[in-house]
């Protein structure tokens, strides 16, 4: 109790009359003074709360004969070292619910601890409005970074104040923030907007570049104007990363291309993605000190656009290089690009899924990635299982492969990842819906790697694993999709996983005794059983056992009524996503109460 109620002051902002509600401060421990000066506050979600004290713990657990002493220096370092409020992190996730973290509690926390605040991080939580960040800004004058990466309800304007109000700010990732704007454009961007240039996001990017000179990292999203980015540029000499994700609209015109050349020699992180009018690289020869870089989605790129050039440049510093879905760059463009560069001596990432890969593409990255630890070909349908061979077979200390949907590819190729000479460190492979694939394409891989296997990824149509193979599935595994294994019938193996947290029953033959026994034993917070035979009874046993899940798929089930939805929605408060779409026995008026109960939660 002492702990609980130290633990609950790290949130005070209460009066007397709220602390005295708490009750007696006596514990029945041992030898356990009573604790003096208690502080709670009531309105502290229970997941919130249980992630505060399991925070302190292990501190707890091994100090157990001093629990008092524990108690009182914990209240006090709390209440008084300047430094235990210097960072505040309360993204959501799988510890801390997105409903737990509102308006109201960052604001008691901005008022009680502002001052000393000088990072601040709640990336994803969507119910956060911009009554928050006014009172971050209100009362952290000293912020040096601040992250609201996809809290879509904050809007530019409460962006633009906190710029203004924090003006050391370092770091500022807001990507997302704009969406609250909507089509509203300047009506409330405030007097000093202009129509003819940008929207509301633009005009909070000027705001950013003119405000917050010492900026080193910014990410922003839903700007329409060119001019923006270079003011911001202009403004900020210190900013090495920049990140524009999420501007399909942005015109991507030469004032663009001509200010990122002007401060390419800072820049050690540029993402691009889905800029859809970007078409021309060229200028960027000397990004030296690069090593991030993510083009996905600029399907204009095309292989005369200059990214030979701009590989070249970094060819010595550049770590991570995403390409995804830039479908203009012909296999041969993308050879050519690869072999200017001559060798990507420190790229660990390759991103090519969607783009136009084909078995000479697999010899060049074979030959010029001697590092590459990770390497995305999703949808590449030109790779056959030789050119998979050969890049399994090369110098690269590959961990992480995904083949999705690279549908001229069989097992065969996957043989190469139990041979003795590979280390045994691999961890990651995705597999789903390629051709032909068998136990004996997998058995070498689970026997080679079974120590340190973390996530599997296999089924479509043409996959024929059997039972057999998921009793030999390793330990280690805290992933596995089996989406549309028409030929496993016994899935019980499973329930040996008890690392297991993410799991894809899709279109699976699954007993609802067999999914009951893996949720009883396996920690899971990724269910998906979409078309599957469970019903009311067995989906409110799920959402029992496994009140922590944060993605929940059960579309096209019919035997799921109102009452199995009810039951999620009472256990399972840290859902980010229900899938019901195609639950025919579910009624409107269930879904609408269950929107209102899981405000942060994403119905599908």
């Amino acid at each position: 109790r002492a702990i609980m109620d130290s633990a609950w002051s790290l949130f005070g902002d209460v009066g007397d009359d709220d602390a005295a509600n708490v009750g007696s401060s006596s514990t029945s421990g041992a030898g356990v003074p009573e604790s003096e000066d208690l502080v709670a506050l009531p309105s502290l979600e229970n997941t919130l709360l249980v992630t505060v004290i399991s925070a302190a713990g292990d501190i707890v657990d091994l100090l157990r004969q001093q629990v008092p002493a524990v108690s009182h220096r914990f209240r006090n370092v709390i209440q008084r070292e300047p430094a235990c409020w210097q960072r505040l992190s309360l993204e959501p996730g799988l510890r801390i619910s997105c409903s737990a973290v509102t308006d109201d509690l960052i604001c008691r926390l901005a008022r009680s601890h502002g001052h000393q605040l000088l990072h601040v991080h709640l990336d994803g939580a969507r119910l956060l409005g911009p009554v928050a960040v006014s009172n971050l800004a209100h009362h952290c004058p000293s912020l040096r970074s601040a992250t609201l990466v996809g809290c879509m309800s904050v809007g530019s304007a409460a962006v633009r104040f906190l710029c203004r109000a924090c003006p050391r700010l370092e770091v500022l990732r807001v990507a997302g923030c704009a969406t609250a704007d909507g089509d509203r454009g300047h009506r409330e961007c405030g007097t000093d907007s202009v129509s003819s240039d940008g929207g509301a996001a633009d005009v909070a990017a000027r705001t950013i570049g003119a405000s917050c000179s010492s900026l080193r990292s910014v990410s922003l999203s839903h700007l329409r104007s060119d001019s923006s980015i270079v003011e911001l540029l202009d403004n900020c000499h210190n900013l090495t990363a920049l990140d524009l994700g999420g501007c399909p609209r942005l015109p991507c015109t030469r004032s663009m291309l001509a200010a990122l050349i002007g401060a390419q020699d800072r820049l050690e992180s540029l993402k691009l993605g889905d800029c859809v009018r970007l078409s021309s690289l060229c200028g960027l020869s000397s990004c030296t000190r690069l090593n991030t870089l993510f083009l996905g989605g600029c399907e204009r790129l095309g292989d005369s656009s200059g990214l030979g050039e701009l590989l070249a440049g970094c060819a010595d510093s550049l770590e991570f290089l995403s390409l995804v879905s830039c479908h203009g760059f012909s296999p041969d463009g993308l050879c050519e690009a690869l072999q200017s560069a001559c060798r990507l001596g420190a790229l660990r990432t390759l991103v090519l899924g969607g783009c136009k890969v084909n078995d000479a593409v697999c010899i060049a990255v074979e030959a010029a990635c001697p590092a590459l630890s990770s390497l995305d070909l999703w949808n590449c349908d030109q790779v056959t299982d030789a050119g998979v061979a050969l890049l399994l077979n090369g110098a690269a200390p590959l961990v992480q492969l995904n083949l999705r949907e690279c549908l001229n590819l069989t097992g065969e190729a996957l043989l190469a990842l139990g041979a003795e000479a590979r280390a045994s460190s691999f961890h990651t492979l995705d597999v789903a819906f390629i051709g032909d694939l068998r136990d004996e394409h997998l058995l070498p891989l689970l026997e080679r790697h079974g120590h340190t296997l973390a996530c599997l990824n296999c089924g479509g149509p043409q996959c024929q694993i059997s039972d057999a193979l998921l009793g030999r599935l390793p330990l280690s595994l805290t992933a596995l999709d089996v989406a549309g294994c028409i030929k496993v019938r016994n899935f019980e193996a499973l329930s040996r996983l008890e690392r297991l947290s993410s799991l894809s029953l899709d279109s699976c033959k699954v007993s609802m005794e067999h999914l009951l026994c893996i949720c009883k034993r396996c920690p899971l917070t990724s269910l998906n059983v979409v078309m599957s035979e469970i019903d009311d009874v067995v989906l409110s046993a799920i959402a029992e056992l496994q009140p922590g899940l944060v993605y929940l798929d059960v579309r096209d089930c019919a035997n799921v009524t109102d009452v199995g939805i009810e039951a999620v929605v009472r256990h399972c408060k840290r859902l980010m996503y229900f899938g019901l779409e195609g639950c025919r026995s579910v009624t409107p008026t269930s879904i609408e109460r269950s929107v209102d109960a899981l405000p942060a939660c994403d119905f599908g």
